[in-house]
């Protein structure tokens, strides 16, 4: 087994934080040394050995972690990314395809959130991909909701009581079309931020991915609010707070 692997690992928000520590570099370390022994660590005859394997074949294919070395030589996993919450990106299996960060601290003109990436050092760059919530996957049959952004499908999902999903952008509006088909949606509601009305490239998103899913034979609706709330989860938890239903009729 190679001391180290081959793939490094950078993320496109910096710093790092250690998910696994001394655990996972005495793992690799004593595999790669005592390869001939018979291994029995408390947590099973193959615990190390498994390590080892995560180590060497999986650890390096995923977007985000990296890999340290210390001044003894040693190595172990760290996760890259800014301080904030670590959120999910699922595809309509409910696997984990990337990892997006709500970074908690945010200067002026920049960007709140950011995929934990490899790619700066030769790993791999995160999937951008449609986010179907694991509490969607519960709801297949439902009329679909198509929104932007991650977290705002998560917590929208819980409180509307329909499947919504999310783009990775406006601009990927494209990208909802082969999710609409797969998930077998004949219903689609569109729940665009309210800055549709303002602003032209979400205004142009909005009527391009409309008009696709029309072509398409889905029969859709497009969801509108007045008031502060510029998200539909911003409406919908307000709507909650106010003892109102949310659930789309």
């Amino acid at each position: 087994m190679p001391s180290r692997p081959s793939a490094g690992a950078d993320n496109c928000a910096g710093g790092s934080n250690s998910i696994t520590g001394r655990p996972l570099r005495c793992a690799a370390s004593r595999c790669r040394n005592d390869v001939r022994r018979d291994i029995r660590p408390a947590g099973g005859p193959f615990a190390l050995q498994r390590l080892a394997v995560l180590h060497e074949h999986v650890a390096g294919g995923v977007p985000g972690l990296a890999w340290k070395t210390g001044d003894d030589g040693r190595g172990w996993w760290t996760l890259g990314g800014s301080p904030g919450l670590l959120i999910p990106v699922r595809d309509p299996a409910g696997r984990i395809v990337a990892l997006k960060v709500r970074r908690r601290d945010v200067e002026p003109g920049q960007q709140r959130y950011l995929y934990v990436s490899s790619a700066s050092r030769g790993g791999p760059s995160a999937a951008s991909v449609v986010h179907v919530p694991a509490a969607a996957l519960a709801l297949r049959g439902a009329p679909l909701v198509v929104t932007e952004g991650e977290l705002k499908a998560d917590v929208s999902t819980a409180l509307c009581g329909r499947p919504v999903v999310s783009l990775p952008g406006v601009g990927a509006w494209a990208l909802a079309l082969d999710v609409v088909a797969a998930w077998g949606a004949a219903d689609v509601a569109v729940a665009f931020d309210m800055d549709a009305r303002t602003n032209p490239a979400v205004g142009r998103a909005l009527v391009c991915l409309v008009d696709a899913l029309r072509a398409a034979g889905c029969r859709v609706a497009t969801w509108r609010w007045n008031g502060p709330a510029k998200g539909l989860d911003d409406f919908l938890l307000s709507a909650s707070r106010r003892g109102e239903m949310t659930h789309a009729d």
